[in-house]
């Protein structure tokens, strides 16, 4: 009877915790496209430009969640972090809006003298203006990634631009993830350091404190963003060019094994729900 009992019961806990897992949310795609030249004359001369005409192309190429997969939050913080857009309450809107960019907004001098801005088939003047987007979206059971990676280049610029953005949220918890919901985040700067100095993975890819602006070379800043690699046992911290090196020395990749990093930083309670309860000393 006793035995009968203690079956039932552990029957019993069973189906509780089941269902009290969460179940993963369905999570589907499309790829998302739009490209547009334009001509901007102006009334005042810009310098080294035929009759005071400058063009510029915008083209974007984007991974985006099927209508439904992440909250109206999620959608908003995903606009803001694709297109840079804080107004646009909808994609259609921000790409619109991208579209539409002649990259002066900010130059007093040309805007004054701006006479008209008009779509045009190709570009056929040297220098001109791009900025390009394209992303991609990964998924890992409960965690997707969204990368997205800009491009670009101002007319008479020594060289162009190129930025990686990652933004990974959390199905479960419909929320996006930072780097403070796996570790304290005071003492990271100088874990980064000891990590270039310390770890094979780092040397291998040929990251090293070489490059660091002196400022830089005792303790990093935040990085510009992280992901998680596929089998959620590596956190790989980014640094975008000219964020702590020179240009030429090109983006930085910090990658942190999680066991070697719970050696330096306790880990919360999420980090060890999401890496595992052996991830960490």
């Amino acid at each position: 009877m006793k035995k009968l009992k203690l079956i039932a019961a552990i029957l019993c806990l069973a189906l509780i915790l089941g269902a009290c897992k969460q179940k993963n949310v369905d999570f589907g795609v499309h790829t998302v496209n739009g490209k547009r030249c334009l001509e901007l004359i102006s009334n005042e001369p810009i310098y080294g430009m035929e009759e005071n005409r400058l063009q510029v192309e915008n083209e974007y190429s984007i991974v985006w969640p099927d209508e439904g997969c992440l909250t109206p939050e999620l959608e908003q913080a995903l606009i803001r972090f694709t297109f840079g857009d804080t107004a646009a309450r909808t994609l259609e809107k921000a790409t619109e809006r991208f579209l539409k960019r002649t990259w002066f907004e900010e130059d007093d001098d040309i805007l004054d003298g701006v006479k008209s801005v008009k779509t045009i088939e190709s570009i056929t003047l040297e220098p001109y203006n791009y900025a390009h987007i394209t992303s991609t979206c990964d998924r890992n059971d409960n965690l997707v990634t969204f990368s997205v990676y800009t491009e670009g280049c101002m007319a008479f610029a020594a060289h162009g631009y190129y930025v990686t953005d990652i933004m990974t949220i959390d199905l479960n918890t419909k929320r996006v993830i930072h780097l403070e919901d796996f570790i304290d985040t005071t003492e990271l700067g100088k874990v980064l350091i000891r990590a270039l100095e310390d770890l094979v993975v780092n040397k291998e890819d040929g990251n090293t404190t070489e490059c660091l602006f002196e400022e830089y070379k005792e303790r990093l800043p935040m990085p510009d963003c992280f992901f998680i690699d596929s089998t959620r046992s590596v956190i790989t911290a980014v640094y975008n060019q000219y964020s702590v090196q020179p240009y030429a020395c090109g983006p930085l990749f910090v990658k942190m094994p999680i066991f070697w990093l719970s050696k330096h930083i306790s880990l919360t309670p999420y980090a060890k729900e999401i890496f595992g309860p052996d991830a960490s000393l």
